[in-house]
């Protein structure tokens, strides 16, 4: 199989899980943000049916890294990346599973991390992403990092909806069956969602270990239309299931998946027709407009109209 090295030893601590299509470019900038002295590590790269030539360019880097313990697959079958994500699953063998999404990065204090957790008991451990140097007002990130210094891991931990800047322990995954949707937008929310709530013990670390970009062309730079709107809410209302049904009603206002950003996302794109069609999609669904904490900011201050836009735009 090419690019494909030893796998198989039982050592191996930390797995991380990269699904790419046609991104060879990003991928390389992720390959070297990645420790190469570290023994017990394992890099799995699945391939989404790349182009030839940009695969031929991904087997070169990822020969390249000479990482002691990897695998490249190409062409598997897979057609998203949830399911490129629960193919490297399949092939993973480390104690931790790190995932990474192509055009991010590691930042160096991933190796001091790496070190501090190979032997711990945590079930997952969470930290602050970082905003790319391209994106230093990503509202979304700005508010995880809120979180984070204000300790408030459990919110952390249900809101950072995505699998990346976080250590899972692989057993988690394994004995509740955990595994991403196949669907083309957010198919990693519900699996953040469930292997965090099955977590038995995690632990927030304030060191940013990972660098969120959002690369020109990117499912969350388009346009979404009426039907990718449609997704998203379905992804929501079967989170919102999952979480409505296991957590307390106060923890539930303050995590649940909100929809004031897709309903202001269809009123701007489509007007009161779009409007119209995603409140008929989220009618007799137990998802709050917003959570818990902006919906008091909107009403104790509502003459700050550019923060209830913000709010509205980061859900």
């Amino acid at each position: 199989m090419p690019g494909d090295t030893d796998t198989s030893n039982d050592a191996i601590l930390y797995s991380i899980i990269i699904p790419t299509h046609n991104s060879s470019r990003y991928v390389r900038r992720l390959l070297d943000s990645i420790p190469k002295h570290y023994p017990d590590l394992e890099v799995i790269v699945i391939d989404d049916h790349s182009d030839p030539h940009e695969f031929d360019l991904l087997q070169t880097y990822f020969n390249e890294a000479g990482f002691a313990h990897g695998l490249l697959e190409h062409n598997t079958g897979v057609n998203s990346a949830g399911a490129a994500r629960n193919l490297g699953i399949q092939h993973s063998s480390g104690r931790w599973l790190i995932f990474a999404d192509s055009d991010d990065i590691f930042t160096p204090a991933i190796s001091l991390a790496m070190s501090r957790y190979e032997n711990s008991e945590w079930d997952t451990i969470l930290f602050p992403p970082k905003a790319s140097p391209n994106e230093p007002d990503d509202r979304f990130i700005a508010s995880l990092q809120k979180l984070s210094v204000e300790r408030r891991s459990q919110e952390l931990g249900y809101i950072m909806a995505s699998p990346w800047s976080r250590f899972i322990r692989r057993d988690i995954v394994l004995e509740h069956g955990i595994h991403f949707s196949e669907t083309m937008h957010l198919n990693d929310y519900l699996f953040a969602v469930q292997t965090f709530f099955f977590s038995r013990s995690y632990k927030l670390d304030p060191m940013p270990v990972y660098e969120v970009s959002i690369r020109p062309g990117s499912l969350s730079r388009r346009r979404h239309t009426i039907v990718d709107l449609t997704e998203r809410i379905a992804v929501q209302v079967e989170v919102a299931d999952f979480l409505s049904s296991r957590l307390d009603t106060r923890l539930y206002r303050k995590v649940a998946p909100t929809k004031g950003h897709y309903l202001l996302q269809a009123l701007l794109s489509y007007g009161i027709s779009g409007l119209r069609t995603v409140i008929r999609i989220y009618r007799g669904q137990r998802i709050p407009l917003l959570h818990a904490g902006k919906a008091r900011q909107l009403i104790t201050r509502p003459w700050d109209i550019p923060g209830i836009i913000r709010a509205w735009r980061i859900g």
